[in-house]
């Protein structure tokens, strides 16, 4: 009876013990889990402090510029594989991937899409801020363009050949906007690589 106890005890105890060491691997693996969704550290951003929630591991891909949308609902990611991910800051989803554009860089800007309105011919007729669409502007240096896409999943609405050594350039005051005055539109702008100058690229199509 004794011997009977003592080896009900002993299955007991190594039981425990082996219940103790999965839960010691689940919880090790649930902290990696977490940590690669949450991490502890803290960046930023024009003087606030901000926690990264999430990140997007998809190896050997690693994110080289970011780019937000002046909402901030919107982020143009481009990678160290030639290819540009529009992500949806709220939902966390990849809703539009471009690829081929490597060393590209990106900036979010507005263009006159809804000219058709009753009296914009009408020579007092201005421009709100419904008239215009959101769009990103890549530059591809290898390719020698500028492209301009509807956001977030429209076409293409420009292409722009530019000299070697061009850069997409945007300020970070809207100028000539203040209150009761016109709408002025999120505005990019491109300097040619060889004669310096100075080109808004929003004019190109409207």
């Amino acid at each position: 009876m004794v011997l009977c106890i003592h080896h009900v005890s002993c299955f007991i105890s190594n039981l425990i013990c082996q219940l103790a060491f999965e839960i010691s691997i689940l919880y090790f693996d649930f902290s990696i889990l977490i940590y690669s969704f949450v991490s502890p550290l803290e960046c930023r951003i024009d003087g606030i402090a901000a926690s990264p929630l999430t990140c997007l591991k998809d190896h050997p891909r690693k994110g080289e510029k970011l780019t937000l949308s002046p909402s901030g609902t919107l982020a143009a990611i481009t990678d160290s594989l030639g290819r540009i991910l529009l992500l949806d800051t709220q939902a966390l989803v990849v809703v539009r991937l471009w690829k081929g554009y490597r060393d590209a860089s990106c900036l979010f800007m507005e263009l006159l899409v809804n000219r058709d309105q009753p009296g914009s011919s009408s020579f007092y007729y201005e421009p709100t801020k419904s008239d215009y669409c959101l769009c990103l502007a890549i530059h591809a240096p290898r390719k020698g363009i500028v492209e301009v896409w509807q956001m977030r999943t429209g076409p293409r609405l420009l292409t722009i050949q530019c000299a070697k050594g061009s850069r997409l350039l945007q300020p970070s005051y809207r100028f000539g906007s203040s209150l009761g005055s016109p709408y002025v539109p999120l505005e990019a702008f491109l300097l040619n690589g060889d004669s310096g100058q100075l080109s808004v690229l929003n004019r190109f199509l409207n």
